[in-house]
C-alpha cells in the first residue's frame, strides 16, 4: 500500500519494512491494486518478520531494475 504503480515506490518498501512489521501472504494476500484499501483492514494480522536495515542499490528510487 505504498501508492506506487507497477510494484510501488521502491523508497517506501524499505521504509515500511523497517518501521513496521511484515505479515504473511495468508493474512494480507497480494492485490494488484491498493486504491481505496486501508491499513486498518490488516490490523489483526500477526507480526511475522521485521527488517532491521534496507539498502538502495544502483538507481536509488527512480530507476530501479532487476539488475
Amino acid at each position: 500500500m505504498n501508492e506506487g504503480c507497477d510494484g510501488g515506490w521502491a523508497i517506501f518498501h524499505g521504509f515500511l519494512a523497517e518501521n513496521g512489521h511484515m505479515v504473511t501472504e495468508k493474512c494480507a494476500p497480494y492485490r494488484a491494486k491498493t486504491k481505496d484499501d486501508k491499513c486498518s483492514r490488516y490490523k489483526d494480522c500477526p507480526k511475522y518478520a521485521k527488517v532491521t536495515n534496507s539498502y538502495y542499490v544502483g538507481g536509488y528510487n527512480w530507476t530501479p531494475n532487476e539488475k
